[in-house]
C-alpha cells in the first residue's frame, strides 16, 4: 500500500512498474510477456468503430510522432 502512496501518478504503467521494482528487491525478475501475447494481438490495420477519415488518419498517424512524458521511476525491465 505504501508503494501506491509514494507514486505522482497512479496509471497501469507507473503501478506495474514500481511492482516491478518491488519485486526486484526480493530476486524476482519479470520477463518480457511479448512472445506469449503476440499471437493474440491484432495485426496492423486492426481498428474498431466507424473507419476514420482521411484527415483523422493523418492526425493519428501525426500523434504518434509526439513526445511522451517518461515515468519518473527507472525499472531493470527494458519492456517497461
Amino acid at each position: 500500500m505504501a508503494m501506491l502512496l509514494r507514486l505522482k501518478e497512479k496509471n497501469a504503467h507507473t503501478i506495474f512498474g514500481a511492482l516491478a521494482d518491488e519485486l526486484s528487491k526480493d530476486g524476482i525478475e519479470l520477463i518480457d510477456p511479448r512472445p506469449w501475447l503476440g499471437p493474440a494481438m491484432p495485426g496492423p490495420g486492426f481498428g474498431l468503430g466507424p473507419k476514420l477519415s482521411a484527415v483523422q488518419r493523418r492526425m493519428s498517424s501525426s500523434a504518434s510522432k509526439w513526445p511522451r512524458k517518461s515515468p519518473g521511476w527507472k525499472s531493470g525491465n527494458p519492456w517497461w
